[in-house]
């Protein structure tokens, strides 16, 4: 379905006028436990998992194994017998990657050549994912035979309801408008409701067009709202002109706003200046959302300084402060000398948000750059606005400079409120360093250092580390 159809029809059908405030998916069942006997699964004596996977006779030759070819290669000639040798021995491990990503991947892997035996050893694991996974493979293959083997071996409904869903998803890889059908027919209900949205999903992934003509004809309901955006998602991401040429054809609503931030990501990453172009079209809300991802993917990139300086000519834009903010946040961590080169010629409130975003950034990853940059920085609103978010951090990783940097903000009453702050951080660590460097203030009257002393121990409750 083309770019001018499909407009054609979000306009016609109404969905951007009925669907805005319709309800959202179903939340997901709770995993309850199942209860199962643990298959007796010996695991080798001597044999270790890299010694079965990588023996000569366990897995395709070398030579077989080609760049072009996939990650199924590895495992095609490992038996269901040594599959499962190897998942008991990755369920013993006790590494983490071991015992939770590998055991899934054999598991997945294994229930592709013997799907009942890597089901009756997930069952015997009592683990969810292991099952999900199990099912998944199944439900591709055989999803009427992994239909029946989840009614009569799993009793607990919740628990059966959760693993459904895995089976009609491998279905829907194998046969996503048959599957469609066969859910279509499910009595209507919160259940189906999930399986839908879970097929829907998957068929989006396969054949967009299929999922839009469906929606054209389907009868609308609030299931309807979530399957339009996993397809508008997908859309998005698989052909991102077609689509930016349908939403910008949608009525004003909230879901045209969240469909415009991804469509503008998604372009500036391709051409930066047709995806501005594009933006400013859109209305205003919608336009917000849609510069907000440009410039942020813009300012993200190698030419980020060019990002800053287009918001900073564009001061008219609405949410001017908002997309400022979203280059100066980039620039601090991937240009800050960008950003600092275009100081000067910033507005005395793009100063403060730049001064904070710097400051940010040097505190948590150059604190030696930071404090030779707040050197730089004359005394007033700038260097205090950039002080306190260095405090923030410093209070953490270096109180005593915090507490000396503390000590050089401007404004009395701010000084005032920030030496207390890292006073009652340091005090309930080293109450007699943080005393001392209280008392040895120089820039603190005596009544000041009393007064914050008293607040402080008012609040604190001091720790005992005590040590066997």
């Amino acid at each position: 379905m083309d770019a001018k159809k499909a407009g054609a029809f979000v306009v016609s059908s109404g969905i951007t006028f009925v669907l805005g405030m319709l309800i959202g998916r179903s939340p997901a069942p709770e995993q309850i436990p199942l209860e199962a006997i643990r298959p007796v699964i010996e695991p080798p004596k001597t044999e270790m998992i890299s010694e079965v996977i990588f023996q000569p006779t366990s897995i395709a030759p070398a030579a077989a194994v080609s760049p072009d070819g996939n990650i199924d290669q590895l495992f095609t000639e490992i038996s269901s017998e040594n599959f499962g040798r190897l998942a008991r021995q990755a369920a013993d491990s006790p590494d983490t990657m071991e015992n939770e990503a590998l055991l899934r991947v054999l598991i997945s892997k294994w229930a592709g050549q013997d799907p009942v035996a890597a089901l009756e050893f997930a069952q015997g694991m009592d683990r969810s994912d292991l099952l999900f996974e199990a099912l998944n493979k199944m439900g591709a293959a055989r999803g009427d035979e992994a239909l029946i083997w989840l009614e009569k071996n799993i009793g607990d409904i919740g628990r059966r309801r959760y693993l459904a869903l895995s089976v009609y998803q491998g279905m829907a890889k194998a046969d996503a408008a048959g599957t469609v059908a066969k859910v279509e027919k499910m009595t209507a209900g919160p259940e189906r409701d999930e399986i839908l949205s879970v097929v829907m999903d998957q068929w989006a992934r396969q054949d967009i067009n299929a999922v839009f003509n469906w929606i054209e004809t389907a009868e609308l309901n609030p299931q309807l709202h979530n399957i339009y955006n996993y397809a508008m998602g997908h859309y998005i991401e698989k052909s991102p002109a077609q689509a930016a040429a349908l939403v910008a054809e949608m009525q004003p609503c909230e879901m045209k706003a969240g469909f415009a931030s991804q469509t503008g990501r998604k372009l500036a990453q391709e051409d930066v200046n047709g995806a501005l172009t594009w933006a400013l079209t859109l209305d205003e809300a919608a336009q917000k959302q849609a510069l907000l991802s440009v410039i942020d993917t813009w300012a993200s990139g190698p030419e980020g300084g060019d990002a800053l300086a287009y918001i900073m000519a564009n001061p008219e834009y609405p949410n001017y402060a908002e997309l400022f903010s979203a280059a100066a946040v980039s620039l601090s961590y991937n240009d800050p000398d960008a950003l600092l080169a275009s100081m000067d010629s910033m507005s005395a409130q793009d100063q403060l948000v730049a001064a904070e975003r710097l400051a940010i950034a040097f505190s948590a990853t150059n604190p030696a750059r930071c404090d030779q940059w707040l050197d730089t920085l004359e005394s007033g609103p700038v260097r205090d606005s950039a002080l306190k978010q260095t405090l923030g951090t410093y209070l953490y990783s270096n109180v005593s400079r915090a507490f000396e940097l503390s000590q050089t903000l401007s404004d009395e009453a701010v000084r005032e409120d920030y030496t207390q702050q890292v006073i009652e951080s340091w005090i309930t660590v080293d109450q007699a360093k943080a005393e001392s460097a209280l008392n040895s203030s120089a820039v603190l009257t005596e009544q000041q250092k009393r007064a914050i002393l008293e607040r402080v121990y008012s609040k604190v409750k001091p720790n005992d580390y005590l040590l066997p």
